[in-house]
């Protein structure tokens, strides 16, 4: 096993970890013709500057052309976050980039946040609210039936217990650099408790076709829902990356 904190200090950075242990084992044979054998890796005891008694877990199986994997990760406090590969086939061997790029198959994440201690993981300042509190949770999964396609993407978000605060509006004073926030007023701030949100993106990469829905629950149900759907040129864009704006201000 590997000690992360000593790892750390000899990388130069003896603050980020503090405690940690890295356990490796497998036997894979590589070949052009594939690749076989399996690969472990967990990750247990993980303290870092930001979170406390994180774990992680990867499990990985090669048949051939053909990929099983199990990532696991429970981030302390922070929540958890799982992805996996069931169907996932390269194009050639694992050695080649190409084949990893032109491969097909699905791949599905699942991942519980707690968003109080998620947002202290962002610094303050690039937070345009405070006093986050609630969960949330992400299923979604990835799906590429063609080497040549673009993946299809199905992904549903939902808060449960969301709360927060809009922080006073920052603006620049003379001779400060950044911006400073605005004094205080005995006028409270802008919030918001009672209301989760939920998001659901479908989108089809052959066809282009895009639904996004976003609605806003209480207690009593539904309050709002928006409803947007286009057609978006996703292999033009993949494509021709530098055009990615000119192209979009076309879409109906």
């Amino acid at each position: 096993s590997v000690d992360l904190a000593r790892l750390a200090a000899f990388a130069g950075k003896p603050r980020a970890v503090s405690a940690g242990q890295l356990a490796m084992k497998g036997d894979v044979a590589f070949r052009r013709d594939g690749t076989t054998g399996e690969l472990h890796a967990a990750i247990d005891g993980l303290s870092t500057t930001q979170m406390e008694g994180g774990k992680a877990g990867l499990d990985a199986t090669f048949t051939g052309n053909a990929l099983k994997l199990d990532l696991t990760s429970e981030l302390g406090k922070v929540g958890s976050v799982r992805v996996a590969a069931r169907e996932i086939k390269l194009a050639g061997s694992a050695l080649d980039v190409a084949s990893w790029e032109r491969a097909r198959g699905k791949l599905t994440i699942d991942a519980a946040l707690d968003l109080k201690e998620a947002s202290g993981l962002v610094p303050p300042e690039l937070l345009p609210v405070k006093d986050v509190r609630g969960t949330l949770t992400i299923a979604g999964a990835v799906v590429r039936r063609e080497p040549d396609n673009l993946p299809d993407v199905r992904v549903h978000a939902q808060t449960s217990g969301l709360g927060f605060a809009l922080k006073p509006a920052a603006r620049a004073t003379q001779g400060t650099t950044p911006p400073v926030a605005a004094p205080a007023t005995s006028a409270p701030p802008w919030r918001v408790d009672g209301v989760d949100v939920a998001v659901d993106v479908n989108a089809d990469a052959a066809s282009g076709f895009t639904d996004v829905g976003v609605g806003l629950i209480n207690d009593a149900g539904m309050l709002a829902f928006l409803n947007a759907k286009a057609d978006l040129p996703f292999k033009r864009f993949y494509e021709h990356p530098e055009r990615a704006k000119r192209i979009g201000e076309h879409v109906p």
